[in-house]
């Protein structure tokens, strides 16, 4: 009679155990800004859109800067592609475009939209 008891208390004590991690998330939420959800490669200092904010005006001010660059046809694949990610108004730009002037054609849009406060462009140039 003794061994059931002890498997059975072992099995409630890995039950408990068990349950408590449960309520910890495994990874972050996908983004909802509709960007990429990538940073790059994994380089210290880039921003991930898992970092969006989900406040409302956050997610709006990034979705309005992501149309405005995927509807100009002026800018490469790459610049469409960046990251957007916005917090408390912060706007942060991440990846790469193919030259300097898209660099500031995307800050300058990104600037444009209301409720952003500051702009922080970490956009590269891509070399080839």
């Amino acid at each position: 009679m003794r061994h059931p008891r002890i498997a059975l208390g072992a099995l409630l004590t890995s039950s408990v155990l068990l349950a408590q991690g449960c309520d910890r998330p495994t990874s972050p939420s996908p983004p909802a800004n509709g960007s990429s959800g990538t940073a790059r490669n994994g380089e210290s200092g880039t921003t991930s859109a898992f970092e969006q904010s989900e406040k409302p005006e956050d997610i709006r001010i990034s979705a309005e800067i992501r149309r405005l660059l995927v509807d100009d046809p002026s800018l490469s694949v790459q610049a469409k592609n960046c990251t957007v990610v916005t917090a408390n108004g912060l706007v942060t730009l991440d990846g790469f475009v193919d030259t300097e002037a898209e660099r500031s054609t995307v800050e300058s849009k990104a600037k444009t939209v209301a409720g952003v406060s500051s702009v922080l462009n970490r956009l590269s140039v891509k070399t080839s």
